[in-house]
C-alpha cells in the first residue's frame, strides 16, 4: 500500500475467507510511446570493487547467488541467514559499507 501511495496508484483488495485474496493495482497508461531504441547505459557512482557488503536473507539460494555476483564484482562479502547470524558477524568486528537485507 505504501508504494502505491508514493506512486499515486490505486490499490484494491478482495478477499474470501478460507479461499484467498485478489490484489489489484491500477496503473495509468503512459502518455508517450516508449522509445524503441534502448539508450546506452551510463556509468554512475563509484565502482564496487573492494566494497565490503553484508547480505542478509533467509533463502540460501539467494545468499549463494549474491555472494557469487558480488565477489565477481570485486566485493568482500559476508552472508547471514537471520538476525542472529548478522549480529554475530557484527560482534566479530566486520564493518560493511553496504547491507543488502531482505526482511
Amino acid at each position: 500500500d505504501g508504494l502505491c501511495r508514493v506512486l499515486g496508484h490505486r490499490l484494491s483488495v478482495r478477499s474470501w475467507p478460507g479461499k484467498g485474496s485478489v490484489f489489484s493495482v491500477c496503473v495509468p497508461l503512459a502518455r508517450n510511446q516508449a522509445s524503441t531504441q534502448p539508450k546506452a547505459p551510463t556509468e554512475t557512482g563509484l565502482p564496487l570493487s573492494g566494497a565490503r557488503v553484508l547480505c542478509v536473507d533467509n533463502e540460501d539460494s539467494i545468499l549463494i547467488g549474491m555472494r557469487s555476483l558480488l565477489t565477481r564484482w570485486g566485493c568482500e562479502v559476508w552472508t547471514a541467514a537471520n538476525q542472529a547470524e548478522c549480529a554475530a558477524l557484527l560482534a566479530e568486528g566486520i564493518r560493511p559499507q553496504l547491507a543488502l537485507v531482505d526482511y
